[in-house]
Parts: C-alpha cells; structure tokens; sequence
C-alpha cells in the first residue's frame, strides 16, 4: 500500500490539489451568488388604503441601497390598445400653486426600505391621459401597468420594475376598481435589461414628438 501511495504521489497530489480548488470555487461562487442578492437593487409598487380610484400607489426601495427614482412609467390598455407616457411629473396642477418646485415631479432619491406616495390611482390615471392628450375616462380602460425606472448603483445602472392592475367596475358600484394582477412586483433585469429601459424612457418622448408635430 505504502510503495503504491509512492509509485502515484504525483497523481493522488494533483487529484487532491483539483478537489480544494473545485471546493474554493464552489465557496467562492456561493459568496458572489449571497453578495449579489444582498447588493440587488429591486423597486416593490403596491396599492394601499383603499381598492377603489382612491387607492393609493406606493413606490418601495426594497434593495440595501439607496436609488434614484427617474421615471414613472404607465400603459393604458383598452379594447383599441395599449398607450404608454411617462407621468413622473404633477403637471396637471399649475407651476405657481407649489412653493417649492421640486413638489411639482416624483423624481428623487429613496433609502432602502423608503416609500413614495405617487398619488392615488386616480390621480395617475388623469395625469397619463392629460399626457396623452385624450379624452378618455378611467373606466373605459381594462388595465393599467406600472413600471418604475431609478437609477442605482451610483447612477451607473438602471433598476426598474412593474406590476399590472385590472380596472373593473363591479355590478353594485359605480366606482371602478384596481386589482393587481400579481401579488410580487416583476424586476425587469437580464443581459438586455438596460436596453429595454432606454427602449421604455424613449418611447414616450417619440410618442410626444409625433403628437406635437401632428397639432
């Protein structure tokens, strides 16, 4: 046994040194995998305080650092389509009605585990159709998606996340009302995920060019 263990020292070496290295990696790769996870940034959107048109619409930073919410995303699908603007800013209110301007938009940072209030649904709702510049009225639409789009990691990268809610008007009420489609918020992420961010800020000032060009 001993003259074997000689004869194949430089194999039985090399085998041991090839198993450590494969346990270093595994480690090593389970360490980058747990670092990764913790230092993801992800966006949660909720709807809180009511089901109805008053409800509101809540923006969570749910990752360990802190971001930069950019832009608010809505699409507004009906029986024609679907129709996206970006409705970041209050602008269906008058510049002189808020002391600070900085009161005017939703952009701004949030710490982790910080919520904004980006108003009822109502509210989002009436600012994305002044936007779109139509008539529409909130019940003639059957869903309404949400998507959320900051900036992270020292402005380097983009985060972004949305969440669907159908708009149904029950047969013993009047008011309208928003379900969301899933409990979890979906995180836009992946090899191309920065490219179907700039795809989504883009469009709506593409959409807003052609409309101002055709009045």
């Amino acid at each position: 046994m001993f003259d074997w263990l000689t004869d194949n020292s430089a194999a039985l070496g090399l085998f041991v040194d090839l198993t450590l290295m494969l346990v270093w990696v595994t480690y090593l790769n389970l360490f980058l995998i747990g670092f990764y996870r913790q230092n993801r940034s992800a966006i949660h959107i909720s709807r809180a305080a009511a089901e109805n048109r008053r409800a509101r619409c809540l923006l969570t930073n749910m990752g360990q650092q802190n971001i930069f919410l950019l832009a608010i995303v809505v699409d507004l699908k009906d029986e024609n389509g679907t129709r996206r603007t970006i409705a970041t800013d209050r602008e269906e209110h008058r510049e002189d009605e808020y002391g600070d301007l900085l009161e005017r938009t939703f952009q701004g940072p949030l710490e982790p585990g910080q919520s904004r209030d980006i108003g009822s649904f109502e509210e989002l709702l009436n600012r994305a159709i002044l936007r779109l510049d139509t008539s529409c009225e909130i019940e003639q639409f059957d869903c309404v998606t949400v998507t959320a789009i900051a900036a992270s990691n020292q402005a380097k990268s983009f985060v972004a996340a949305h969440k669907s809610f159908t708009i149904s008007v029950p047969d013993s009420s009047q008011e309208s009302r928003f379900q969301p489609e899933s409990l979890l918020t979906t995180q836009i992420g992946g090899p191309f995920a920065d490219r179907r961010i700039r795809r989504l800020l883009t469009a709506d000032w593409s959409s807003q060019t052609e409309r101002k060009e055709a009045a």
